[in-house]
């Protein structure tokens, strides 16, 4: 091979991982992102934008959540069913981008405000929850015999706390 197409080849690369990356932590999805590694050009536009459809914790709830699942396995445990927990945070997020959307066509409206910091609080606590129950796997990775140690009990009680909160905005 010649080394002018392999550098040239190795440099395309090197910046579709850049760029893919970057996609990654903006909260695009897995195959934007996989795309990105070969088409890095058709993607470079989208770096300061905010995925379709986002809202305002999308991608924080999205990287929480992985980085959960990932502490969960190295500890040799089963995260559970993280779906229904994903949905409701993900509806507590949709809620507060329909909240966004409405300040921006009233900003005066002092009930939306409270309403919205309500929302952002309820999503706040609920990702709080979330790194200590990763950081309960994490201990559990390193030290394997500690008892105190109950993160998939504080899970099915987080899941169980904004199943309620969901049911109960109808």
């Amino acid at each position: 091979m010649n080394p002018v197409l392999g550098g040239g080849l190795a440099l395309w690369l090197l910046i579709g991982c850049g760029v893919a990356v970057a996609l990654h932590r903006a909260g695009h999805d897995p195959a934007t992102t996989m795309l990105a590694l070969g088409c890095w050009p058709l993607f470079v536009h989208t770096l300061h934008e905010s995925p379709a459809g986002s809202t305002p914790y999308a991608a924080r709830i999205t990287g929480s959540l992985h980085r959960l699942s990932q502490a969960a396995t190295a500890a040799g445990e089963d995260p559970g069913d993280l779906d229904t927990l994903r949905q409701s945070l993900r509806d507590a997020d949709e809620r507060l981008g329909r909240i966004d959307a409405l300040l921006r066509e009233d900003p005066q409206e002092p009930a939306l405000h409270t309403r919205r910091a309500e929302a952002a609080h309820g999503i706040e606590l609920a990702l709080g929850d979330l790194a200590a129950i990763r950081l309960q796997f994490a201990l559990m990775s390193v030290d394997s015999a500690d008892p105190s140690a109950k993160p998939a009990e504080a899970l099915s009680a987080l899941r169980a706390r904004l199943q309620v909160a969901r049911e109960l905005r109808g």
